[in-house]
């Protein structure tokens, strides 16, 4: 069980400029915060023996990836890109889904998000959450 979430506003640009430089802070993120990563496996025959990795995501498709574009699809973002390469926003794949390092993700790219990008979640019990880029941070509030 999880918590269910649909994303119902996307809108979000990177710039061909941000997306190898967004790309690498997902890498890095990815190879030393495992302390953020909430989904496990287990790992040989010790049920003690777990290996670390997003919540609802296959590692080897993150570790597969060499655009963003192909990142974000192995974080579960569908990017939707403009005719200058432009990543202008995004879906989350077959929605709804249960929650998982979304808020991780987001919060890195953020500095690579234009000012004004805005994400709205809604949630199994309909809270709206929403997530505003403001070119530097993510900034999180609830919808009332």
């Amino acid at each position: 069980m999880g918590y269910s979430v649909q994303l119902v506003k996307g809108e979000v640009v990177i710039r061909p400029a941000n997306m190898r430089p967004a790309l690498d802070a997902l890498r890095l993120l990815d190879r030393t915060r495992d302390d953020l990563k909430s989904g496990w496996s287990r790992r040989g025959g010790n049920p003690q023996d777990r290996e670390l990795h997003w919540a609802f995501i296959h590692q080897e498709e993150v570790a597969a990836a060499t655009t963003l574009v192909e990142m974000l699809q192995a974080l579960r973002f569908r990017a939707n890109l403009d005719l200058d390469g432009a990543i202008y926003g995004v879906e989350l794949i077959d929605p709804p889904r249960n929650r998982g390092n979304e808020y991780h993700f987001w919060q890195v790219l953020a500095p690579f998000v234009d000012a004004d990008g805005e994400m709205i979640w809604l949630g199994e019990d309909d809270r709206l959450e929403r997530w505003r880029f403001d070119g530097v941070r993510m900034a999180v509030s609830r919808v009332e």
